[in-house]
């Protein structure tokens, strides 16, 4: 690619943020593990799991230049460079912003409603596997 698309798309990441997300995602993961091992190893001071929490976000920041590139890579391949600059303009405008504010919000809200579907069909899906195999000879 070239120097301009690739400086577009390196905006491009940063104004979607990417790598934010990613440490989003990574302390929602660490918590999750550290809590973990809170509970098998609840003879540890919480001031040792807090210390070895940042130590782990701080190394995981630190690696986050790392992520920059192949972010721009994805992009790249998905993308003209016209795109990008559209891409650009969107983002930077006003709905572009509510869009990038809003989704997390969107997200969770599509994650709690897909839990609920999930465990509506789950019974339904249940009965239909039992169905099935006793129409075959078998019960489940």
């Amino acid at each position: 690619m070239d120097q301009g698309k690739h400086d577009d798309l390196k905006l491009l990441v940063k104004e979607l943020g990417e790598l934010e997300s990613a440490l989003q995602a990574f302390d929602v993961s660490l918590k999750q593990s550290i809590d973990g091992f809170r509970k098998q190893k609840p003879n540890i001071p919480d001031k040792v799991w807090n210390a070895a929490i940042e130590d782990a976000r701080q190394e995981f920041i630190a690696s986050l230049p790392d992520l920059e590139e192949p972010f721009i890579a994805i992009y790249d391949a998905n993308y003209t460079a016209d795109e990008v600059k559209q891409l650009l303009t969107f983002y930077r405008s006003s709905i572009g912003r509510k869009v990038l504010a809003q989704t997390p919000h969107i997200e969770e809200q599509s994650i709690a409603l897909g839990k609920v579907w999930a465990e509506r069909l789950r019974p339904r899906i249940a009965d239909r596997i039992r169905q099935s195999a006793k129409q075959k000879g078998y019960e489940l």
